[in-house]
């Protein structure tokens, strides 16, 4: 009994290290080449664009909606969170309808204060 517990307690500890790994690293496995972000291309990729592949990313909490906020010297600001965690932000800054700026904030490593500007 105590072999089969020690399993299933072992089972528990490797999939919440696999699950922590995969939140984690939102940088790994990207699907464009830097600056663009799952899809996101400053200079490119439009406002509404932005937020149709925002709602689309399991990462992101969701809903994302529109704040419609300046910023100074953009058009509007974009803030999300990732997996929930009101302490991992990321933003979109845009300008003329198009992202301009994509940035991180509140990470751990070192990839983590990216931001790509275009």
């Amino acid at each position: 009994m105590r072999k089969f517990l020690l399993i299933i307690l072992l089972g528990f500890i490797l999939v919440g290290c696999a699950i922590w790994t995969e939140q984690t690293n939102i940088f790994e496995n990207p699907v464009c080449e830097p600056p663009c972000w799952k899809n996101i291309t400053p200079g490119i990729t439009t406002k509404a664009e932005a937020l149709a592949i925002l709602s689309n990313l399991h990462e992101i909490d969701q809903p994302v909606v529109d704040p419609s906020h300046s910023f100074p010297g953009f058009d509007d600001a974009i803030n999300f969170t990732l997996y929930k965690d009101t302490n991992k932000q990321g933003y979109l800054y845009t300008l003329n309808d198009q992202v301009s700026i994509i940035g991180f904030s509140n990470f751990k490593s070192k990839k983590s204060a990216a931001s790509m500007v275009r």
